[in-house]
């Protein structure tokens, strides 16, 4: 009897706090989704100002060079003819070509201002789940700070692989271009080997999911974040390729609203001046931006929270 009590209060102790689901073994995936929903929407707008963090690299690359701020960026073009008001979205290619300096810098800046935004978002995440309080915006951002070297860092070394796919794929089809004449042949051998090197980036960023929120969150470095992620994720792998499925599909769902609710705003913007079409425009994509954003990096210190419960690995948590 003592036993089977002393087992039930060891029991309760491990419940998680209130709202959270039991830890488990297993990711549930539409629990873990709702989960960052819940999240999500219990502190928009602090959440919504470190998320922004993320787009510090493309607002630095328009004050300091002007737009087209990134590579192939898109934008409207409101033409206004005998009355009639069409928004066509054209590419740009400009200044930001890879390896000129704005291209260098935009790189740069925003891996920094990712890793900041997505350790600030997971310290904030996880200090409001653990202890059912609000966040506290300057300890997120003070938290972010302090991690943002060894976030970049991990981030750094995941840009260093799709670099190196980039290069393989680039030399091998120069070399076969050269060796063979068959053009065809060449293009599907490209093709082929341009799509094993995404499968190894998304496999990639599948089992380093967990990192960031690991290093802000357990203050360990670089590597360690990376291999602590590789562990928790074993086992879950197929799980979270099912919540990043669900997401990205409802991503593009909102993504085709948004862009046909933007266009007729902007149509009917244009119409009193063309002008006010384009800032519309900038105005609106943004927006949605940081709030896709957002959402994927507080989801992700969801998945890090369930995963760390479910581990039998016992892990120090740093304040």
């Amino acid at each position: 009897m003592g036993a089977n009590e002393d087992t039930a209060e060891g029991s309760d102790a491990k419940e998680a706090p209130s709202g959270e689901p039991p830890p488990s073994s297993k990711l549930v995936v539409w629990r873990t989704l709702r989960t960052a929903l819940g999240v999500t929407f219990q502190n928009p707008g602090k959440l919504l100002l470190l998320g922004a963090i993320s787009q510090a690299a493309m607002i630095a690359m328009f004050v300091l060079f002007g737009w087209p701020l990134l590579l192939n960026v898109t934008k409207p073009v409101v033409l206004i003819q005998g009355g009639q008001v069409t928004v066509d979205m054209m590419t740009t290619l400009d200044i930001s070509l890879p390896g000129s300096l704005p291209h260098l810098l935009s790189q740069f800046l925003a891996l920094i201002s990712f890793a900041f935004a997505y350790s600030a978002i997971s310290i904030a995440v996880h200090s409001a789940m653990e202890r059912g309080t609000s966040i506290d915006l300057r300890a997120s951002l003070h938290g972010g700070l302090k991690a943002v070297i060894p976030s970049s860092l991990s981030l750094a070394i995941l840009y260093l692989l799709y670099l190196l796919l980039t290069l393989v794929v680039f030399a091998v089809s120069y070399g076969l271009s050269v060796d063979i004449s068959d053009k065809s042949l060449v293009e599907q051998i490209t093709g082929a080997l341009r799509a094993f090197s995404g499968l190894v980036l998304v496999f990639a960023g599948i089992v380093t999911v967990a990192a960031i929120p690991a290093i802000s969150i357990e203050g360990i470095g670089a590597f360690a974040g990376l291999g602590r992620s590789m562990g928790l994720t074993n086992g879950n792998r197929l799980r979270i390729i099912g919540i990043a499925a669900v997401c990205y599909i409802a991503y593009f769902i909102l993504l085709a609203i948004f862009q046909m609710a933007s266009l007729w705003l902007m149509r009917q913007a244009a119409t009193a001046d063309a002008s006010l079409g384009h800032a519309l425009y900038w105005v609106l994509f943004p927006l949605f931006v940081v709030l896709a954003t957002t959402f994927f990096l507080v989801l992700g210190t969801v998945i890090y929270r369930n995963l760390v419960q479910g581990s039998t690995s016992v892990v120090e948590v740093a304040d």
